[in-house]
């Protein structure tokens, strides 16, 4: 079932988190059972040029998967190959110079062209010769053809951008990269559009180097931008001399808790995230939860946990960005835990006495795929769609589909196996309901592709 497959010992989730925006580029998985903890097997292609801070500690761990379980669901799982059009917009090349191994989702503009970073390549001068990354478009030609434009080359303003970047209304981008700034820890930065068609970047703020960012961030209507760091929540304000700093962060109390993802901001101002560790599950190092803060008096946040995720049936190990409904419910991932245990899908619903309920949508099962890296996205008709890491039928992960049916039952169906690609990205659609995504390897030369799936 799983060819040409390479292993690289993946024991916590700290340790998957690297690899997949560290320096190991995944390619496809095997599994086998050690000490309680399920290590992942991934392609390994070490990055010199990029630094990566190694944990010494113990994360929120895998546990064992039942095997017999597994193989079982393997064989009786149903809508595991559904007829779907899956075509590669863009492959990346891995020549240095032009940028590769996308490794965050994209992001529209109003004209529908595509916005998105390499994690390396660009200026072969920094970043030990292979490139601290870039920022890049791909636009529609006369002929139907998406071509790609480099935007920005990242050197001494931050390096290794591993989120996706986000629209002003003034058309300016923003986003973070991982590396590099003044503290070594990345950046959040801007990128200007000049009145002469050129990009100019904009550091607004350093990360230190031992509380970097795994995620983009976001703005509200007033501009203001949030975000996480390995150990909080932040809010960036820009002052009145055109300065940026934080004026809110939150975190865990004692450092319980790794902020993975980004956050999502309702109607109302407040805001939701997940912790990949933490919480008052059994996990070593807590199964991670799910927060809101919610702005009072002086703007200043209080911080309020909504759910703790105990590592059996419920999930673990949240790393994906959540999405809200038109109602408010709250919809995720986990990249471990379930029944198999590789991952759920779940929503969060809150009751009337304020409490709020988890629901299981989805198990991961091995033929699904399983290791969900990614957030989810709607349609217009409420389905659900979103990629997974691993598994699937060629053991590179998938892109699936999740439909709510009569009595809160959903529906699976896998819309495309990856064969020789890996996605650590969600995905987003446009308005006629195709969804478009990258992947961080494989396509027609290695360095990763930017796809379009129609349901």
């Amino acid at each position: 079932m799983f060819q040409g497959l390479y292993s690289a010992r993946v024991q916590t989730l700290a340790d998957l988190t690297m690899v997949l925006v560290g320096d190991i580029l995944p390619v496809a998985a095997l599994v086998k059972m050690e000490d309680r903890i399920l290590s992942f097997a991934l392609g390994v292609k070490r990055l010199a040029s990029v630094e990566s801070p190694r944990r010494t500690r113990k994360s929120c761990v895998f546990p064992v998967v039942p095997w017999a379980v597994v193989l079982i669901a393997m064989l009786a799982a149903p809508n595991t190959l559904a007829a779907q059009n899956f075509r590669v917009l863009y492959n990346f090349h891995t020549n240095p110079e032009n940028g590769f191994q996308p490794s965050a989702g994209l992001t529209f503009d109003m004209a529908g062209n595509l916005y998105g970073t390499t994690r390396v390549g660009g200026t072969l001068i920094k970043c030990n010769h292979i490139g601290c990354g870039t920022v890049f478009t791909l636009s529609l030609n006369n002929n139907g053809k998406w071509v790609r434009t480099t935007l920005h080359h990242f050197s001494n303003g931050g390096g290794y951008p591993i989120a996706n970047v986000i629209f002003d209304t003034a058309g300016n981008l923003y986003s973070t990269t991982f590396n590099g700034g003044t503290r070594a820890g990345g950046t959040v930065f801007e990128l200007i559009l000049g009145s002469d068609g050129r990009w100019t970047q904009k550091v607004l703020y350093d990360f230190d180097v031992l509380d970097r960012s795994f995620a983009g961030v976001i703005m509200d209507t007033a501009g203001n931008l949030y975000g996480t760091t390995d150990s909080s929540a932040f809010e960036l304000t820009r002052g009145t001399d055109g300065q940026w700093s934080v004026t809110n962060s939150w975190g865990f109390s004692g450092g319980g808790g790794k902020f993975r993802a980004g956050l999502v901001l309702d109607k109302a101002g407040n805001l939701y995230g997940t912790t990949s560790e933490g919480g008052t599950g059994q996990c070593p190092g807590g199964c991670g939860t799910v927060f809101e803060l919610t702005p009072g008096m002086g703007g200043q946040w209080t911080g309020k946990i909504l759910y703790n995720f105990q590592g059996k049936s419920d999930g673990s190990a949240p790393v994906a960005s959540l999405i809200l409904d038109g109602a408010g419910n709250l919809y995720g991932t986990t990249s471990a835990g379930g029944q198999y245990p590789l991952g759920v899908v779940f929503k969060l619903t809150r009751g009337a006495n304020g409490q709020w309920t988890e629901t299981v949508l989805h198990d991961f099962h091995v033929i699904d795929g399983g290791i969900p890296l990614g957030s989810l996205v709607f349609d217009t008709a409420g389905n659900l769609y979103g990629t997974t890491s691993w598994a699937g039928a060629y053991g590179f992960g998938t892109v699936f589909e999740l439909k709510p049916g009569s009595g809160g039952n959903w529906t699976e169906t896998v819309l495309h196996n990856f064969k020789s690609e890996s996605s650590a990205a969600g995905l987003i659609i446009d308005a006629t309901g195709k969804l478009y995504g990258t992947t961080v390897s494989g396509g027609a030369y290695g360095g990763g592709t930017v796809f379009e799936v129609t349901p």
